[in-house]
């Protein structure tokens, strides 16, 4: 709803030109970090048939103007999945009308809350394009709205990229794929004043005004609606193809994990009328995602199991040993001696380092590293083995200590009940 973006003229103007429109992406040739994406574009369009042409044109766009900005050090925090999911969310009735695809969308057709008017797959809305965040890719701040329309209309690449710069801005400022980062797509001052997404999550966001006249929404009309952020997550009635989804068809558990713990630890924000900004309070968010959310997602049976696991790791973490960001470094020596061995006992790697994620900081206690040795037979046991080769399975039946502190035997069944849970498994798809 209130899509604020920015960005390159010329790289997005050269796109155009070499590109030509929508055709199929070349080669990777460069670097680990496209090579990386070029997988991940290969496993999502695989994965959209259902979306038809247009949604494979949507996804092909999103795909060149991320990688080339990539390839220039740009969008860090953006993915391919984040780029899918919201114009899914936005404009998935689009993809299939060619006149409508990168067209414009007018308030009655879209329920907005303001009244605006938007543009594409992303919704991009007109005042915002022409008042600041289009001015880099060569809108004029005295265009007309048919002007403004017709030059985006007409430049896909341009409605990309300017949504690449909208959401490096605001992971950057509220959260990588946290609550708040997510909803500032929507209308973050709404919610985090009240104004909206005070129903059950999800409840659409959209209220339905009486007789189709925006303008006659009352603050309670608003207020009873979903949250977006949530959705965008988890999915809804809609469609459960959210970023939960797409995370697990490039197999990111890392991703899947930090987006967890993100949502956990997320500290509640207020409205400052004085800076005009969210601003952090002490008090918690209390959004963490739990296994009641994931509802829609066992629409997609072995996903949902693999996710289910991950929630509940991820809330024992805080039940154990309180692991949150905040509190990693009054963590006990006992919890940090089961996540090592938990470590160990992985059956693979991409689980390692998953695993190993939640508290490398366990890793420099000498103790731990005895203990791995002596316990697991890898006398040449190096942490950083376990991060990128297979590390064989062991018992965890002794109680090792980490300086004078030893390690509870529910703590440390925890651990091997999670592990013996998930052994043979192999990578989040599989």
């Amino acid at each position: 709803m209130c899509k604020r973006l920015g960005g390159t003229f010329g790289m997005v103007m050269a796109l155009v030109a070499l590109n030509g429109g929508c055709q199929a992406p070349g080669p990777a040739v460069v670097g680990p970090d496209l090579n990386d994406l070029d997988r991940r574009f290969a496993a999502i369009a695989a994965a959209s048939g259902e979306h038809g042409p247009g949604g494979r044109e949507v996804l092909e766009t999103a795909y060149r103007v991320l990688r080339a900005g990539h390839a220039e050090g740009r969008w860090r925090h953006v993915g391919l999945e984040d780029l899918w999911t919201e114009a899914l969310q936005e404009g998935r009735t689009l993809f299939d009308h060619a006149d409508r695809r990168w067209g414009r969308t007018t308030a009655a057709e879209t329920k907005d809350m303001l009244g605006q008017t938007t543009i594409g797959p992303w919704q991009l809305t007109i005042d915002n394009i022409r008042g600041q965040y289009g001015r880099p890719y060569g809108v004029k701040p005295d265009w007309s709205d048919r002007e403004v329309y017709e030059f985006c209309r007409d430049r896909p690449e341009v409605q990309a990229a300017m949504i690449c710069d909208y959401i490096e801005e605001a992971y950057t400022k509220y959260g990588r794929r946290g609550p708040y980062g997510i909803q500032r797509y929507f209308w973050l001052e709404g919610y985090v004043r009240g104004w909206i997404g005070q129903g059950a999550w999800d409840k659409s966001v959209l209220p339905t005004p009486p007789d189709g006249d925006w303008r006659r929404l009352t603050p309670e009309m608003k207020a009873d609606t979903g949250f977006y952020a949530k959705q965008v997550v988890c999915g809804w009635r809609g469609s459960a193809q959210r970023l939960l989804y797409w995370l697990c068809v490039t197999e990111d558990e890392a991703a899947i994990v930090d987006l967890l713990r993100t949502w956990r630890d997320q500290r509640k924000m207020r409205w400052d009328e004085e800076r005009g900004d969210a601003v952090l309070t002490d008090e918690s968010g209390n959004f963490a995602i739990r296994p009641e959310d994931l509802r829609y997602l066992a629409a997609y049976p072995a996903y949902h199991a693999r996710v289910l696991r991950l929630v509940e790791l991820v809330l024992a973490e805080r039940a154990a040993g309180g692991w949150s960001r905040e509190r990693r470094r009054q963590a006990q020596p006992a919890a940090a001696a089961a996540a090592a061995v938990a470590v160990v006992m992985a059956t693979t790697a991409a689980r390692a380092a998953a695993i190993a994620a939640w508290a490398p900081w366990a890793m420099r206690c000498p103790e731990v590293m005895a203990l791995i040795r002596a316990r697991c037979g890898l006398r040449n046991f190096r942490p950083k083995a376990a991060f990128s080769t297979p590390v064989a399975s062991a018992s965890a039946s002794s109680t090792p200590v980490c300086g004078s502190t030893s390690v509870a035997s529910p703590t440390m069944a925890r651990f091997s009940r999670a592990m013996s849970s998930r052994s043979g498994r192999g990578s989040i798809s599989g």
